[in-house]
This record gives structure tokens, sequence and C-alpha cells, in this order.
């Protein structure tokens, strides 16, 4: 991806969010193997659990990423919508 002009920062956010969606999968969804399989439905449901964080008794986004916080509030719309591009 470096070689069609995106830099460095770009790469490592898309790579975060699908490394954060596909963590979520696997967690929820054992039976989703591949990324055919993934729909709509998986998608509302990860961006849900996002937004609320472990105030609505799930367990926190940022368990899925070591070394950070095992509980918070959930990220911000604005966080959420950009991890959606993202996994455009």
């Amino acid at each position: 991806m470096l070689s069609d002009g995106l830099s460095k920062r770009t790469v490592d956010t898309y790579v975060d969010a699908a490394v954060l969606f596909s963590g979520r999968l696997l967690a929820t969804q054992p039976r989703v193997r591949d990324w055919e399989q993934v729909g709509r439905d998986h998608l509302r449901e990860f961006f849900a659990w996002l937004r609320a964080g472990s105030e609505s008794g799930r367990p926190c986004p940022h368990r899925l990423q070591p070394g950070t916080t095992p509980s918070c509030k959930g990220y911000g719309k604005g966080y959420v919508n950009n991890v959606g591009r993202c996994l455009q």
C-alpha cells in the first residue's frame, strides 16, 4: 500500500481497524471463517459495540488491544466513523 502513495500512518490505521474488527469477529462469531461470510449485521454489531464500551455490560473494545485499559466508556462517534471508512 505504501507504493500507492499512502502514508505509514494511514496504512497503520487501516491495519488497526481490520485487526480490531477481525478480533471482535473471532471472539463473538467463531463460525465466520471467511470474509465473504461477513454481513451488514456483523458490522452494525461491531460499531454498536465500539460505541457502547464497558458501560453496556459488554467487554470493552480495548481488551482486544494489548497494553490498553481493561475498561472504558467506548469510542466516540468520529472514531467509529473513521473505523468504518477504513474497513471499506
